[in-house]
């Protein structure tokens, strides 16, 4: 299972809150990061209702 697998799994059953901190960990530690990591983590940010990071994300996602 890679770290990708995982920010999907956690963002599809509710646990935004480890999505997006797992993603964090990834980015900041430059491990690769693949697109269904950043679609997660956004899906994430909505159930948690954080706009500021969801746009963070995209913006990274499209930059």
């Amino acid at each position: 299972m890679t770290w990708n697998t995982m920010i999907c799994g956690y963002a599809q059953n509710g646990h935004g809150i480890e999505a997006i901190s797992l993603f964090d960990h990834m980015y900041v530690n430059n491990v690769a990061l693949e697109s269904v990591a950043f679609v997660s983590d956004v899906q994430a940010c909505s159930l948690l209702g954080s706009l500021a990071k969801g746009k963070w994300i995209h913006h990274k996602l499209i930059a």
